[in-house]
């Protein structure tokens, strides 16, 4: 080949890289100036602090701040019952309370003499009939391929009683994500209450350099025990936990949203930090407390962002292993859901201690963000897949059906338990 035939050759290869390569930064800079330029959805969201068949809270977000009034009955062209804020405020959360079980509500938020928006709702029953509720984690839209806007259409499609959200709503936390997270969230959030758990990804954070942190999921979600805060000189008393019945299935929401890897224990693989801020007395505690007040119900359902092992980039968890596993599996918990791996898991938990007590673990990752393809299955596994994907739960007095799906309606898995 003579020298000016390796010239041309060497020109045509960099005009083919430019030709591929130049226009992804370019379409980047362009999804990320209009992703950074999501306003406040005008949209509201239906969650609860304790008993979701006697109360729930209305919350919802504006520009300004502003007094609001909840205005909701049993008929939406006459809601006879109101609930009016006693301050303005940008977060408004306003708790409902003195509601009938196995009831379906409207309400009506109206603020500066105008319909800000509408929505629905049905109370958590009193006896234990079938239902069904959602499962995801792990949206972070801002370094994801889009999917949390298809999952968010394909949960609006489903009647469930509620959604899970197991952490990691954003990616750095800033403003225009949480905007752009409740945006695609707004197509169910109208007619599905939403149950959040806290992941490292949404805890404060000072955005500024200030020293002032945000707190935004706080600020969306405002539900904390946290009883003695400030005796940990880790604990800044912003854990987030809490449980509620919902028909045959007893839900918590735990605070373990940042354990690190640790190594098996050993020096320096251990966050001492975060240990001390996530195995607090107060959460342990409630924990084991919360578990022997719910010992009668059929099942029960553990969320908490960090997974105790999985086939995703960050393994076995040992500290979780060690610290949580025996304490779940003492009182006979059904399964724990966590995300933080983004993947889809399942497999089967035996701790040497109980054995006669496997606990059937999911990770459900798959929310949005990008996905953890190089899985590396651990003794535990039993399916592990990168796909986009939701996990939706059928339960009632004598089993749990846990079916995941893939985009346009594909069973991935469907494993079930039985009372």
């Amino acid at each position: 080949m003579t020298s000016r035939s390796k010239r041309k050759e060497i020109i045509t290869r960099s005009l083919l890289l430019a030709l591929f390569t130049i226009p992804l930064p370019l379409f980047y800079g362009i999804y990320l100036t209009r992703y950074k330029g999501t306003p406040v959805p005008d949209t509201a969201w239906i969650s609860w602090y304790d008993d979701p068949r006697h109360e729930v809270y209305v919350a919802w977000e504006t520009n300004a701040n502003t007094t609001g009034t909840v205005h909701f009955g049993t008929d939406p062209l006459n809601l006879v019952n109101s609930s009016v804020e006693s301050m303005a405020v940008k977060f408004h959360v306003v708790n409902l309370t003195g509601l009938a079980p196995d009831t379906k509500y409207y309400y009506r938020i109206d603020q500066d003499g105008t319909t800000y928006t509408t929505g629905e709702f049905r109370t958590a029953p009193a006896s234990q009939p079938e239902f069904t509720f959602g499962l995801f984690a792990d949206t972070q839209q801002k370094v994801g391929p889009g999917w949390h806007g298809h999952t968010a259409k394909e949960i609006a499609n489903r009647n469930y009683s509620f959604v899970a959200m197991v952490g990691d709503f954003v990616e750095d936390g800033e403003k225009f994500e949480w905007n752009d997270f409740f945006t695609k969230a707004s197509t169910y959030l109208d007619t599905i209450p939403i149950v959040p758990v806290r992941g490292n990804h949404d805890k404060p954070r000072d955005l500024d350099d200030d020293g002032i942190d945000e707190y935004y999921f706080g600020n969306y979600f405002p539900q904390t025990v946290d009883s003695i805060s400030g005796l940990n000189p880790h604990d800044t008393g912003e854990q987030f936990y809490f449980s509620f019945n919902w028909s045959s299935v007893h839900v918590q929401v735990l605070h373990f949203p940042e354990i690190d890897i640790d190594d098996f224990g050993e020096p320096g693989g251990l966050n001492p930090g975060d240990y001390n801020r996530s195995f607090t007395a107060d959460q342990l505690a409630w924990l084991e407390a919360d578990l022997t007040n719910a010992a009668a119900m059929p099942f029960r359902i553990t969320l908490f962002h960090c997974p105790i092992t999985g086939a995703g980039f960050y393994g076995p968890n040992y500290v979780l292993k060690e610290e949580l596993l025996p304490i779940l599996q003492s009182y006979n918990v059904t399964a724990v859901v966590s995300g933080h791996a983004h993947h889809y898991e399942r497999g089967t938990l035996v701790n040497q201690t109980f054995p006669e007590n496997p606990l059937t673990y999911f990770v459900v990752g798959c929310g949005g963000g990008l996905t953890d393809i190089g899985l590396r299955p651990v003794p535990e596994t039993d399916v592990a897949l990168a796909s986009p994907c939701f996990t939706e739960v059928t339960a009632n007095a004598t089993y749990l059906e846990f079916t995941t799906y893939g985009f346009e309606g594909t069973v991935l898995d469907k494993f079930s338990v039985g009372a």
